[in-house]
């Protein structure tokens, strides 16, 4: 594992200097399609967002544990945050990260660098969440998961938020939901099974309808329904037709803004992504459409863990695990591709249409 320190990091990123602030808001990004690159030396996000007025991606770099501002209009890294404790620690990986727009904000998870890849097993160093302010650069205090969970929970990979502005911090090892109030000031368990049991792989995404959480379940291969307007999590298996069960090793799902919350995505690491529909909108009944099979659209020696929506196309991240597997850190690579899947989708889901209304 790198052991780098923040000075380290901005070398080898060769990126301008460190800065709190993040670009001026517009109202509307240009247009983007087609395949991407993102050009920086060890970046290897896992998670990224996309910031929709300021028009710049959101990176978690997984091994120098930073964040990382990308133009893909400029095609270049325009700030690298790093983060005290956090950024240079071996034993730490930033890997979720979530934007929401109301209360124009990053929420930022750092977890133990080798729990995933090692099942559980090798829990050195904390998980660690925490939120930052785009308009001021001002960063929330640290919240010490393991202390607020009594070490019950961890593996947290994916961020969502309900109409409040309340954070929802999904968990993996073993399944969790953590909910905190939209300043990150307070929180605690608001669903979890089998606690302790930290080589149990669960759920890995969510994405929101409204108060509607809809999350994919690695260990049942179901989807999972909660309802945010609720005390505490209650999950409802979602019915699926024909029968589909996601894959063990899932990751990140996603609702495509021009689908009008009827289509959902879920990356299968391994596998691909699978394309569901409801058609009313409430996901407690949907319809599988299909695969899009991985070994179609991204490199065989990398994993899906990330889809989104950027302007009017679709995209996966391909992550490459496997580049310095001996030691689980970083390895030389300097390009980073995010593959338009846009027309896939169509494929599948039917052309998307024109606005939202009561008939998509």
């Amino acid at each position: 594992m790198l052991a780098l320190t923040a000075a380290v990091v901005a070398a080898a990123f060769s990126a301008p200097s460190l800065v709190s602030a993040f670009p001026t808001g517009t109202t509307r990004c240009p247009p983007l399609s087609g395949n991407l690159t993102l050009h920086q030396f060890q970046l290897y996000p896992e998670k990224i967002v996309w910031d929709p007025t300021r028009c710049v991606f959101y990176n978690g770099a997984l091994y120098n544990s930073s964040l990382v501002t990308y133009d893909p209009y400029q095609n270049k890294v325009v700030s690298i945050r790093t983060f005290d404790g956090i950024t240079g620690n071996a034993f730490q990986h930033i890997g979720g990260t979530g934007y929401d727009p109301v209360t124009d904000s990053l929420t930022i998870i750092s977890n133990p660098a080798n729990e995933f890849i090692t099942g559980g097993k090798d829990r050195r160093g904390t998980p660690w969440a925490w939120s930052l302010n785009l308009k001021t650069g001002q960063q929330s205090d640290k919240t010490n998961l393991t202390v607020l969970l009594n070490d019950q929970f961890s593996g947290f990979q994916d961020v969502v938020y309900d109409t409040r502005g309340n954070v929802y911090l999904i968990g993996t090892q073993p399944s969790s939901i953590v909910k905190f109030d939209p300043t990150m000031a307070s929180g605690s368990l608001w669903w979890g099974v089998s606690p302790g049991n930290f080589s149990q792989s669960g759920i890995a995404g969510a994405a929101t309808v409204g108060d509607v959480i809809v999350a994919d379940d690695g260990l049942s291969g179901d989807l999972l329904r909660f309802d945010a307007t609720q005390s505490k999590g209650e999950p409802e298996t979602v019915k699926v037709t024909p029968a589909h069960k996601i894959a063990t090793h899932s990751d990140a799902i996603y609702f495509p803004e021009a689908y009008c919350s009827t289509v959902l995505l879920v990356t299968e690491d391994e596998v691909g992504v699978s394309v569901f529909r409801s058609r009313d909108r409430q996901w407690r009944e949907a319809e599988y459409l299909g695969l899009i099979a991985k070994d179609d659209i991204v490199p065989q020696d990398s994993f899906i863990t990330t889809v989104l929506t950027v302007t009017n196309s679709i995209y996966v991240l391909p992550s490459f695990f496997l580049d310095n597997l001996v030691t689980f850190g970083a390895g030389n690579r300097s390009d980073f591709p995010l593959i338009d899947i846009t027309a896939r989708v169509a494929a599948l889901a039917g052309a998307a249409p024109s606005s939202c209304s009561s008939k998509c």
